[in-house]
């Protein structure tokens, strides 16, 4: 924000246990990085347990993250009753219910928020400068795996359901209407009329060619043709005639690069498949909830089918769909991932070779993988690796690597210590 008066803040409860202070600094860290939130606030049990991003300044937020919380619980009581919803732009801001934002706090520049409740009670906040920041399913999908595991941390309640009924939106009457079932980022006007932008440049080049040669063809066969055609007009005509060709041409590349939506398997007709989940029981408790969380925030968030830990040589964890009887096994292709420690996502994974590796124990209509290092630190070696099965072809964007990287990162520490 470029808002006067704002401060970025990192604060955290200092009674907290030293394991729960480091799960939220993570959990608030890549809610910041990987969403286009500016701030956020975790409320639990009557009082603000942390504040992160950027807020604006009370007196005394300058002195220390206590006086930070202090402050907030002063001037910021939400009631305890579970709320799920957001809003796009500031017109939804006031129709959060009462309190339930930090409003004395957001920055005078906030377009829009998003509330998730905890698991056995508490808020998680966020909220943005950008207008429609939170449009996207997926991205409030994250932010409720993030609200899971707080309420895993906080509450032990993360696998608990919900009692919150459905998300709902603080903002119906947007200039910009959805249909029923449509999806909320639509409201964005460029991916809402997406195809007709893409189409426009070729209608104007079209028209642009059209009226160029009646023109031409009218001053042809006009009188003033006996006399031969002014240099000037057939410069003028050369420079309108390229224009057009390049506005028919860019509309038509536009139109070849329109993304293809990922044709998706049906997996319960896998005939192959059985819904797997089982932990290494040599894991501590701390650990195993977090691989069975990881694994619960993947299939409610992205289109993974399966998800397979490896550490040190061996699985310790399998979850989703593969084949009955069979237990996964780190082959070459995966050693040469651990080894170079970088990712490798297989988006069509029948056009590699490698797929064989993996088809005896995952499904045979498995149609894309992606392999995550286990790294404990971003310049460690890794000891690890994360396998994820999507049921369809480049099934994972860029934002969703960058989540399992993330979440990859932080198995590995669990991992580590365990």
């Amino acid at each position: 924000t470029r808002q006067p008066g704002s401060i970025q803040t990192l604060a955290i409860k200092s009674d907290l246990a030293s394991d729960v202070q480091v799960d939220i600094s993570w959990i608030s860290s890549v809610l910041l990085r990987l969403t286009n939130a500016d701030g956020l606030v975790i409320w639990h049990d009557g009082k603000t347990i942390c504040s992160r991003g950027i807020l604006k300044r009370l007196q005394g937020f300058a002195s220390g993250a206590e006086f930070v919380l202090r402050g907030l619980d002063q001037v910021w009581q939400p009631d305890t009753t579970a709320v799920d919803g957001y809003c796009a732009t500031t017109r939804g801001l006031g129709s959060f219910p009462s309190q339930l934002l930090p409003e004395r706090v957001l920055p005078a520049d906030t377009e829009a928020a998003v509330v998730k409740p905890l698991p056995g009670g508490g808020h998680l906040i966020l909220w943005s400068g950008r207008p429609r920041a939170f449009d996207k399913e997926a991205d409030r999908q994250w932010v409720a795996n993030a609200a899971a595991k707080l309420g895993l941390l906080l509450n032990e309640a993360g696998d608990e359901p919900l009692k919150a009924t459905e998300e709902m939106c603080f903002e119906d009457d947007l200039p910009v209407p959805l249909e029923e079932n449509e999806d909320s980022s639509l409201r964005d006007p460029f991916a809402r009329f997406d195809t007709q932008i893409r189409i426009t440049p070729t209608i104007f080049g079209m028209i642009g060619l059209g009226v160029l040669i009646l023109n031409r063809q009218s001053l042809v066969f006009s009188e003033a043709s006996r006399y031969g055609v002014d240099p000037a007009q057939t410069r003028a005509d050369l420079c309108a005639g390229v224009l057009s060709v390049t506005l028919l041409l860019q509309g038509l590349v536009w139109i070849s690069e329109t993304p293809k939506s990922p044709d998706i398997e049906d997996t319960s007709e896998w005939e192959d498949a059985k819904n797997v989940l089982w932990v290494d029981t040599s894991l501590t408790q701390r650990t195993s909830e977090e691989l069975l969380w990881a694994w619960s925030a993947f299939s409610r968030a992205t289109r993974a089918s399966s998800m397979a830990i490896f550490w040190n040589g061996k699985c310790v964890m399998q979850g989703g769909l593969f084949q009955p009887g069979m237990r996964p096994v780190q082959r070459d292709f995966c050693q040469e991932v651990i080894t170079m420690g970088k990712g490798r996502y297989l988006a069509q994974l029948n056009n590699y070779p490698a797929k064989e590796q993996f088809l005896d124990f995952l499904p045979v209509k498995t149609q894309g993988l992606l392999l995550t290092p286990l790294r404990p630190a971003r310049n460690a070696p890794a000891a690890g690796l994360m396998v994820l099965g999507l049921d369809a072809m480049r099934g994972f964007g860029k934002v969703d690597q960058a989540w399992a990287s993330a979440v990859g990162e932080k198995l590995a520490v669990s991992l580590q210590q365990d």
